[in-house]
């Protein structure tokens, strides 16, 4: 009779770290697919971000142009 608790035993705890493997992996899996959209949002503001500054710097481009013509006209006068 202990021959066939041992198997049964050994059977119900295969089955039980094959659950669990299971379970790990199913987290890893969604853990994955939330860094992977959080690396995705993360890529669109950094776009977002480096359209804003190119439109920064080309204001202040033509903001620093316009203060030297004034200063070339004013020193002109």
């Amino acid at each position: 009779m202990a021959k066939s608790i041992i198997p049964n035993e050994i059977a119900s705890k295969d089955a039980s770290q094959i659950h669990n493997l299971i379970q790990v992996f199913e987290y890893f899996n969604k853990a994955t697919d939330e860094f992977k959209l959080a690396y995705h949002k993360l890529e669109k503001r950094a776009a977002e971000l480096d359209l804003e500054l190119d439109r920064k710097n080309k204001d202040l481009l033509a903001s620093l142009t316009e203060v030297k013509r004034l200063k070339n006209y004013q020193a002109s006068i």
